[in-house]
């Protein structure tokens, strides 16, 4: 069918669409996999030539895909040679609404971009008396034993919420789940040599960082620019 209707403006922007003219740094890769534009992606199998859409809360951020005129699929087939975005700003798309100055996460299902993360730490072991030493963004404090193990670590938690970089924290039975206000990134570490027991900890995120902003979004196309510099 011909088409008989003709938009006057076209899109602000598409995803893998660099943001401006600025200095940029981008890198060429190999796809290892078929994957769209717009996307995070990990280092491959060969981390030297290939990338992949990030997938686990472990996974490195090399960068994302640009688009690149030669593709006229709409993504990266496997081998195809792509171009990423190392260092600047690019169009991506997102699980949903940000605010500019959010800091950018990686979705590890979808490896669209997102605002906010949580940080999980699981306790284990046995903690009896003494304190953990705590340390938020340089501020250094200790949460003292109170009565047993799990109620200490309410304490703990209570601690944590109280910095204006944290939005929650939240004990349940040995996990402390800290949910960080949207535009920080805090530094939580935590010192075990005061414990009398054998307290271990083990940390994971939600998703991955970017270590870059947001800097406007628009809910029409549900597209953000995103700002990165990855080392």
């Amino acid at each position: 069918m011909a088409q008989t209707s003709y938009s006057l403006n076209h899109a602000i922007a598409f995803a893998g669409m660099k943001a401006d003219s600025q200095f940029s740094h981008i890198a060429a890769f190999s796809a290892e996999a078929q994957i769209a534009f717009g996307l995070g992606v990990t280092r491959g199998t060969d981390p030297e030539i290939q990338s992949k859409a990030i997938s686990a809360v472990g996974d490195e951020f090399l960068g994302i895909t640009l688009y690149h005129e030669s593709q006229t699929t709409g993504d990266y087939t496997a081998n195809d040679p792509e171009a990423i975005l190392k260092r600047g700003n690019a169009w991506v798309p997102t699980t949903g609404a940000v605010v500019a100055g959010e800091i950018a996460y990686v979705n590890v299902t979808t490896a669209k971009f997102e605002a906010g993360t949580t940080l999980t730490d699981v306790f284990t072991g046995t903690f009896t008396a003494g304190s953990i030493g705590l340390t938020i963004d340089g501020n250094v404090q200790t949460v003292a034993f109170n009565t047993n193990m799990d109620t200490s670590l309410d304490d703990l938690a209570t601690a944590i919420a109280a910095s204006a970089s944290v939005t929650t924290s939240v004990n349940t039975t040995g996990t402390v789940v800290t949910t960080p206000v949207k535009t920080k990134s805090p530094v939580i570490s935590y010192d075990l040599s005061l414990v009398t027991g054998a307290l271990a900890i083990a940390r994971t995120l939600s998703n991955v960082t970017t270590g870059g902003r947001f800097e406007k979004y628009d809910s029409s196309l549900g597209l953000a620019n995103v700002s990165i510099d990855v080392v």
